[in-house]
């Protein structure tokens, strides 16, 4: 028997502001705007897209932006997370503690604006 392939296609995160979501994870954190769909009167997907990951925004109009437990964080890579770090706080977004830097990482988390949360990090080996 022939076992499927499988694979990450995305991540997806409720929004409040379609376009304040796209504009903040284009302006600084370098994703293509992708795929635009409109499933529903009141539902809305636009997909960001880095490379092979993929992004999706959703706006359901009936429904405020949520961040679920079930989804613990997505993780983007910089090449240098302390200058990351400070273009996120000079943004006014509300960062989890320090920058961690270590032989083998070095990361932050901060919360984005709708409450999702986010990794910044490095591998350092």
């Amino acid at each position: 028997m022939r076992k499927e392939n499988i694979s990450v296609d995305h991540i997806g995160i409720f929004v409040d502001d379609m376009q304040a979501s796209i504009a903040f994870y284009r302006d600084n954190l370098g994703g293509m705007p992708g795929e635009i769909l409109e499933l529903t009167p009141t539902l809305s997907i636009v997909h960001l897209v880095w490379g092979t990951f993929d992004l999706e925004l959703i706006k359901d109009k009936n429904t405020v932006a949520r961040h679920h437990d079930e989804m613990n964080h997505v993780c983007f890579h910089s090449d240098n997370p302390a200058e990351t770090r400070i273009r996120m706080q000079k943004l006014g977004l509300e960062m989890e503690g320090e920058l961690q830097d270590n032989d083998d990482v070095t990361f932050f988390f901060f919360r984005g604006l709708d409450g999702e949360r986010i990794e910044i990090m490095r591998r350092n080996r």
